[in-house]
């Protein structure tokens, strides 16, 4: 994971560094934990201490990151992400179609 997914810049420079070492698929984001690295004290709606919903945020944060990678990595790597089974079918649903609308395919979501 780039130190800082949000910054365009530095996910293309972190993602150089892998291309340049050989690397041709990656996992990366935690999107099962985005909420408590964003929002620890959960103050944003949809957000609860014991709770795993992603809020419309953490999508949108999501998609965005993810435009990142892909613009970083080009269309020749796949982004794989291991979501550690903490997303409901909606919340897998919802996240995998703001992917889509962002890039084309080769992003996969892992949950074994």
């Amino acid at each position: 994971m780039p130190p800082d997914a949000d910054d365009a810049s530095a996910t293309r420079e972190w993602a150089a560094q892998i291309k340049e070492a050989g690397w041709t698929a990656i996992k990366t984001l935690d999107v099962d934990s985005m909420w408590q690295r964003y929002d620890p004290e959960c103050r944003e709606p949809a957000h609860e201490p014991l709770g795993r919903n992603l809020s419309a945020a953490d999508l949108r944060r999501a998609e965005r990151q993810m435009a990142h990678l892909r613009d970083g990595f080009g269309e020749d790597v796949d982004i794989s992400v291991h979501c550690h089974w903490a997303l409901d079918l909606r919340d897998a649903i919802a996240l995998k179609s703001a992917w889509r609308r962002g890039g084309p395919a080769g992003w996969r979501i892992r949950s074994r």
